[in-house]
């Protein structure tokens, strides 16, 4: 593998990495939202 190769590969991992972590937050922001909703009805 070449060292431009390896780049385009680290590239694709950290916006993996990037789509990964705001879809996290998503779904934390979800949770709490039912929480708030299972408990304040």
């Amino acid at each position: 593998m070449t060292q431009e190769e390896f780049s385009g590969v680290v590239a694709r991992v950290e916006s993996l990495r990037g789509w990964m972590d705001e879809s996290t937050r998503q779904v934390e922001g979800l949770f709490e939202s039912l929480l708030v909703e299972a408990f304040n009805a």
